[in-house]
């Protein structure tokens, strides 16, 4: 039996339709094995972090030890009792030491003992490997010193400074007129202009005085981790969206190193969380499929989606309401319209209108790390029934039969769309990747995946001309041309008169040195399979020496990734 031609409409999405990702805080590792009382992280190097324990000895902790090599590396400085008396910080960076006191701040070179002091009654500082900054909150002023002491530049600040971090540059949080405002420091403000530039964040200044002291940490240009004093701690986006990040103990302080990774400092112990995306709240979205008439029998959907395992797609259709698409929602779908779950094939019955209207929920799995994800919907409409070939007597109250019959009407159709479109399949130029395959063993080739699938199609559409050539060079030089979309230049000997006598059977083929080393295999693999059987080749990197060709073919001919010692 001929099938009709096909009335259908199609919604494709560039961007699958899936449930929003959101960054999520998960819990990564516990340092438990010393009783910590201070710590710091690098803001360069993500494998170190810095130890200070209840006898006030320092250590170096490595997050990724090598085979045989120990987690904990002391550092060769002992805290004297004087020296406590007012200490107030001790901040560790690679090789240096800064101690922080009432009156003044110490800066000690562990690879040759020597001390820097700076003068200053500073409330606050904040060290990086090449700079320190220091607040002193009496006079307003944020003071930056290089890592030998010497005074750079100072900045009047607005408000109170609450907090520092660093980042890409230095952001200060500061208190104004009991609103909260995040700062960049930018270095290279010129005279009369602006020393830093505000960070938008409405969920701060929203805060107000509810919040006495808040503490911050950024994790790049717009997103930032923010301690209350609930002692809770929250993950803020660039759009203002905030997470809470579920930590039930009383916060020491924390940290942010440059992984976005979260430290946090809590009785005595030590603990990691790391970003990881997940799913969380339900999707909802919608679509309408117009025909312009009332008589419309919408026949079926099929709905081109990935469900993970775990994950729900709900599928709700009704053809009896008709709002605009923008304030559709739940209620204009009754109690018994119809749910289909997980369901990408999914047959209608009477349903019949103008409009047909569609409402697609989607959840993720338990874990909230997988999403369904839809690209594509299509609904066929006035499409015959195998019903309808039946004597009318069936067509009365016969959902069921209609259903039954329909499943051998899917398989014809697709029976039918297979024949329909095997001529497709037999083109290189429209064929799927997987017949591509097949098609190449038709010339007895086994497909090279290092080859880009367009220029592949286009060598087997190109290969009888190409093996007529095999052997030759201009049939060498057409399909590496064909594959890197350069002309090599191939050089003979037999075109040299005083090597002919060496090895008359010798050539090398000159490439470009800007391509990468998978081209270069590839283009190697080619030379081997297309040069004549008797012949040695050579694939050498042609680097533009073209001022001195002696250098590649009269005196010696460098393989690549060859070594001149």
């Amino acid at each position: 039996m001929k099938q009709p031609k096909e009335n259908y409409f199609i919604k494709q999405y560039e961007e699958p339709k899936s449930i929003p990702k959101e960054l999520s805080y998960v819990f990564h590792k516990k340092i438990e094995d010393k009783e910590i009382t201070n710590f710091s992280v690098s803001n360069q190097l993500c494998s170190e972090l810095f130890i200070q324990d209840k006898e006030d000895n320092l250590f170096k902790y490595n997050l990724k030890p090598l085979e045989g090599e120990s987690t904990y590396k002391q550092v060769p400085f002992v805290l004297g009792e004087l020296q406590k008396k007012d200490l107030l910080d001790i901040k560790m960076l690679k090789n240096t030491l800064i101690l922080h006191y009432k009156e003044y701040i110490e800066i000690l070179d562990l690879d040759d003992n020597s001390k820097v002091k700076i003068t200053l009654n500073a409330d606050q500082i904040l060290a990086t490997s090449k700079t320190i900054f220091a607040y002193a909150k009496s006079l307003k002023l944020l003071y930056k010193y290089n890592i030998k002491g010497r005074k750079l530049a100072q900045y009047q600040v607005k408000g109170t400074l609450i907090d520092m971090s660093y980042r890409d540059g230095l952001y200060f949080l500061s208190l104004i007129s009991q609103k909260y405002h995040i700062y960049h420091l930018n270095p290279r403000s010129r005279a009369g202009e602006e020393a830093y530039t505000e960070v938008a964040s409405k969920y701060l200044q929203e805060l107000g005085k509810q919040i006495k002291a808040p503490q911050f940490s950024m994790l790049n240009k717009n997103d930032f981790i923010l301690r209350l004093d609930n002692n809770k701690l929250y993950y803020i986006d660039n759009i203002n969206t905030t997470t809470e990040l579920i930590f039930d103990k009383e916060i020491s302080s924390f940290e942010t190193d440059c992984k976005a990774r979260v430290w946090i400092l809590s009785e005595d112990n030590l603990y990691s969380f790391h970003q990881e995306i997940r799913y969380k709240q339900p999707f909802v979205f919608f679509e309408k499929f117009y025909s312009f008439e009332d008589t419309t029998s919408w026949h079926s959907l099929i709905i081109e989606a990935d469900i993970p395992e775990g994950t729900r797609m709900e599928v709700i259709v009704d053809t009896q309401h008709g709002p605009s698409l923008s304030h559709m929602n739940s209620k204009h779908f009754n109690e018994e319209t119809t749910h289909y779950i997980n369901e990408k094939n999914i047959l209608l019955y009477q349903e019949v209108g103008k409009r047909l209207l569609i409402r697609v929920n989607l959840y993720s799995d338990s874990t909230q790390v997988y999403t369904p994800a839809v690209h594509a919907i299509k609904t066929l409409f006035n499409k015959s029934s195998y019903l309808d070939y039946l004597p009318a007597y069936y067509s009365e109250n016969s959902e069921s039969l209609y259903r039954f019959l329909a499943v051998f009407q899917t398989l014809m159709d697709e029976t039918s769309t297979s024949i329909d479109t095997l001529a497709d399949l037999l083109d290189l130029s429209t064929t799927n990747d997987e017949y591509l395959s097949w098609l190449s063993q038709w010339l007895g080739l086994v497909r090279d995946y290092r080859w880009p699938q367009d220029k592949w199609r286009l060598f087997l559409q190109r290969a009888p001309e190409l093996y007529q050539k095999a052997g030759t060079k201009e049939g060498l030089s057409d399909i590496i041309e064909l594959y890197s979309g350069n002309v090599p230049e191939i050089e003979e000997y037999m075109d040299e008169p005083e090597k002919r006598n060496e090895n008359p059977f010798f050539f090398c083929v000159k490439i470009d040195a800007d391509f990468s080393e998978l081209e270069i295999a590839v283009i190697t693999s080619i030379v081997e399979e297309f040069k004549p059987a008797y012949t040695q080749a050579k694939v050498v990197l042609n680097n533009n020496l073209k001022d001195n060709p002696n250098l590649i073919l009269n005196e010696s001919v460098l393989d690549y990734n060859s070594v001149i010692k």
